[in-house]
């Protein structure tokens, strides 16, 4: 195995690079490799930065408790990871026995519908992992965080599921660009009034 060396991309370090990409947001990759000015060890060294920048937030969150009133390291670091995608991405959060965040996976890719997003196959991924509780992610390339009817309907069809099988879903955050940059179904008191439809559903059946 090579061992990194600064030196290696000290001569990257100019001036003239910064030049070159300062009317770009570093964090749009695809737009900003594109650009005809820049030699292949540019691009590569600019590559590199931007996975070491995931690489940094996603260490971050590894090991922290989670607090569904406190996510701002989890909203940085997903802001990053999604910026520049074109297609909606799911993401997963795994938690241990005391809310510690211990994983995270991409779980599926295309635009979010009850037949895309399987319960199951978050089910299994958290006995998989031995996960107690999840936080689902997902992007709106679109920019407006808004959530869309099939949004609310899937998170409330996911709640109802790992319900069933002893797996708390603690919140699911849509990642966007405008107004504050992200919506919690959490924040927004959406959890609360699903876990209140699925008590209401215990408590009519056991009539």
């Amino acid at each position: 195995m090579e061992k990194f060396t600064f030196e290696e991309f000290k001569p990257f370090l100019k001036k003239t690079l910064a030049e070159k990409i300062k009317k770009y947001d570093y964090r749009n990759l695809a737009e900003v490799l594109r650009l005809p000015e820049l030699s292949e060890q540019e691009k590569g060294f600019i590559s590199t930065l931007k996975n070491f920048s995931n690489a940094y937030f996603e260490n971050k969150i590894i090991g922290t408790k989670f607090r569904a009133s406190s996510q701002a390291d989890i909203i940085t670091y997903f802001k990053n990871l999604t910026y520049d995608q074109k297609r909606e991405a799911v993401y997963v959060i795994f938690l241990d026995a005391k809310n510690k965040i211990f994983d995270t996976i991409k779980i599926c890719e295309g635009t979010i519908t009850q037949s895309l997003l399987y319960p199951r196959e978050i089910i299994k991924a958290c006995i998989d992992k031995g996960a107690l509780s999840i936080v689902i992610l997902h992007n709106h390339p679109s920019g407006d965080p808004t959530p869309s009817e099939n949004d609310r309907k899937v998170t409330r069809k996911l709640l109802f599921a790992t319900k069933e099988m002893d797996v708390i879903l603690l919140d699911h955050i849509i990642i966007g660009s405008e107004g504050k940059g992200y919506y919690s179904f959490y924040e927004e008191g959406l959890m609360e009034r699903y876990n209140s439809s699925y008590r209401s559903i215990l408590e009519s059946s056991a009539l």
